[in-house]
């Protein structure tokens, strides 16, 4: 029954593709940990290519400092501009009559996985989201997302465009 979400579980949760949203790593004084939300606007705000008044942004401080850069905290943060997340929604509500509970960022709601499958939560893992046109990989550090990208390439055009995928992937994650 349309609207009827009990067959869906607990909750509901839907990802905007990491094509329609920007993640970045921030560095902020370990003095700033309290008013994180009151200091990333102006962080952003220079670096993004839309107005942060038309954008939603979340965060993640990563465990421990930030090597390069000292005594920082570094900070992970994924922005989207607010008309595309209202977009995604209505999708889902369009499609299910429910609203989701949350909105991640391109591959990082897999990482929702690792109480299910241990093995995420253990060392290095790269995971890779394949779409049509775009894919989305991030890489887990003892279970933790510590990287996160999107390619602009995705499975239209496989096998013929199979080597160039494999080394746009080789490159993103070397570049991490």
């Amino acid at each position: 029954v349309m609207g009827d979400t009990k067959h869906f579980g607990d909750a509901i949760a839907i990802a905007l593709p990491g094509a329609r949203a920007t993640v970045k790593m921030v560095g902020l004084p370990a003095s700033a940990a309290k008013q994180i939300g009151e200091v990333l606007p102006f962080e952003l705000e220079a670096s993004l290519p839309f107005d942060l008044a038309e954008a939603v942004f979340d965060y993640r401080v990563l465990p421990g400092m930030r090597e390069k850069k000292g005594d920082e905290l570094a900070v992970m943060v994924g922005v989207a501009k607010t008309a595309d997340v209202v977009t995604r929604i209505e999708l889902l509500k369009g499609a299910i009559g429910a609203e989701p509970e949350k909105v991640g960022v391109g591959a990082f709601p897999i990482a929702n996985m690792i109480p299910h499958v241990s093995v995420l939560g253990e060392g290095v893992c790269a995971i890779v989201d394949l779409g049509t046109i775009s894919s989305d990989l991030i890489v887990l550090a003892n279970g933790e997302v510590v990287f996160a990208r999107t390619i602009g390439m995705g499975t239209k055009g496989l096998p013929g465009t199979a080597a160039k995928l494999a080394r746009e992937l080789r490159t993103t994650i070397a570049s991490h």
